[in-house]
């Protein structure tokens, strides 16, 4: 999945901003297979939510892109929070990202 995510994150310009939940939709619209099967790999409890799940991605972001070392060149900082629609069509709180 980190692949996937770096290949996305490859795709946006520099100096623009993302929020986790666009990284979200991106694997469920595009790698839905690959987005249920990693869930399934890592929920070996009961008590692992989705929101869980969302919260790890936004994790593989910042502990792979953010720090100095960095994936292909592809640098994001974190930049606060968004409030944006997340899988649910709800508005709630996520990391906001701006490509470097």
């Amino acid at each position: 999945m980190l692949k996937i995510i770096e290949g996305f994150i490859k795709k946006i310009p520099r100096g623009y901003y993302f929020d986790t939940h666009t990284v979200i939709d991106y694997l469920i619209q595009e790698y839905h297979g690959i987005y249920l099967k990693e869930y399934h790999e890592i929920s070996k409890n009961d008590n692992y939510t989705v929101n869980l799940y969302h919260g790890h991605i936004g994790q593989l972001i910042q502990q792979n892109f953010t720090d100095i070392l960095v994936t292909n060149n592809i640098l994001v900082k974190q930049v606060g929070d968004s409030w944006s629609k997340n899988v649910k069509n709800n508005f709630s709180q996520n990391t906001c990202w701006q490509k470097l």
